[in-house]
């Protein structure tokens, strides 16, 4: 058997909170990198495995004009956690990866049930909504606004 051949490539991330639940609905649904592994370590850490998406890039990369195509794909994917009153948190363009027509969803730190997750206080909330600060609760309408913020040329 050539293991070479049956290789993938995976990204390996340490983080202290993650939500396996948000990663494989969107995964399940070709929005998210194919989810590998998720394992608890000491101290509180997480090991989470998942899919390298060879040739994928940052959808801030793209020119403005051109990142239009990926808008409906995005509202769609965040129609599938928000139907389920789940909240991604960080919708911006470094966890927007596209490639040719197609987008997947990364950075599963700190998404969670829509009023009861909070924003963390390690992020820069100086490009957010007032209310989507340190230790305020993860809205559905804080995703929206930043999906609109993305696709804005005022800010882009």
């Amino acid at each position: 058997m050539d293991t070479e051949a049956n290789a993938k490539l995976i990204v390996v991330k340490f983080t202290r909170t993650y939500s396996e639940v948000v990663h494989k609905l969107l995964g399940s649904k070709g929005f998210a990198p194919e989810l590998f592994a998720v394992e608890d370590l000491a101290g509180g850490w997480k090991m989470v495995v998942m899919e390298y998406l060879l040739g994928w890039v940052m959808l801030g990369e793209k020119p403005h004009q051109e990142r239009a195509k990926y808008k409906e794909k995005l509202k769609k994917a965040l129609c599938i956690i928000h139907d389920r009153d789940l909240v991604h948190g960080d919708v911006r363009c470094p966890n927007i990866l596209v490639y040719e027509d197609d987008i997947k969803l990364v950075d599963f730190d700190h998404c969670g049930k829509e009023g009861v997750k909070k924003y963390p206080r390690e992020w820069d909330h100086t490009q957010r909504r007032e209310d989507a600060k340190e230790g305020d609760f993860l809205q559905k309408l804080h995703d929206d606004w930043m999906l609109e913020r993305i696709f804005d040329s005022f800010y882009s």
